[in-house]
């Protein structure tokens, strides 16, 4: 059913799900729930259909976490820091594999419940930011500002273009603790966001 198809420690950590195609969509959503190379689930039968509907022949779904659980609550609230390293670098390679990478942002609310996955964001976009990139969500934004999970969608909205710089650093309903000084963001907000990656609890070294 899909070609791509990235998992470890025996199917307990989801890296990429997709199909390849001549022009390739990514999605970076929040983490994997239960779809495998053989069996789609709701959130990837309707990325997969989205994807579709809007001129893309394939797809790569990707995640900030790579750890399955079907309820967000249920992930851990720390994360082994060369788990996460590995699945940024995963989603780099990925992205960057397209002549015209377009990403579609599909995350909502609940990047506001684990530390890791903003700094695993802040660490992709930190990485590739020179690149030529269509940052993209679909549909409205939430009421907070974050882009909409696919779990909530209309198959008749369309893409806009998203300005993932700017939501970095104005930390929409980002906790306080990880929020760097206004001062800190005025002189230099490439520092922001390395503190973002550097010395949080939410990346240890317990596997």
């Amino acid at each position: 059913m899909f070609d791509i198809y990235i998992n470890k420690q025996a199917n307990k950590q989801r890296i990429a799900l997709g199909k390849s195609g001549e022009k390739m969509l990514s999605i970076i959503g929040l983490n994997p729930s239960i779809a495998t190379a053989d069996r789609a689930d709701a959130t990837i039968t309707r990325v997969e259909k989205v994807a579709k509907n809007n001129g893309y022949d394939g797809f790569v779904m990707l995640n900030l976490c790579p750890l399955r659980c079907t309820h967000i609550n249920l992930l851990p609230l720390n994360i082994n820091a060369q788990i996460c390293l590995n699945n940024q670098l995963q989603i780099i390679d990925f992205i960057l594999a397209s002549p015209e990478p377009a990403v579609w942002l599909a995350w909502g609310e609940g990047i506001t419940l684990r530390e890791y996955f903003l700094k695993s964001l802040v660490y992709v976009y930190e990485t590739i930011k020179s690149e030529k990139i269509n940052w993209l969500h679909f549909g409205p934004l939430t009421k907070a500002g974050h882009p909409r999970h696919p779990s909530r969608l209309n198959y008749q909205w369309g893409f806009d273009s998203f300005d993932l710089n700017s939501y970095i650093l104005s930390r929409v309903s980002m906790p306080n603790k990880l929020r760097p000084s206004s001062k800190t963001l005025a002189v230099n907000p490439q520092s922001a966001s390395r503190e973002l990656r550097a010395g949080s609890s939410a990346f240890n070294t317990v596997t």
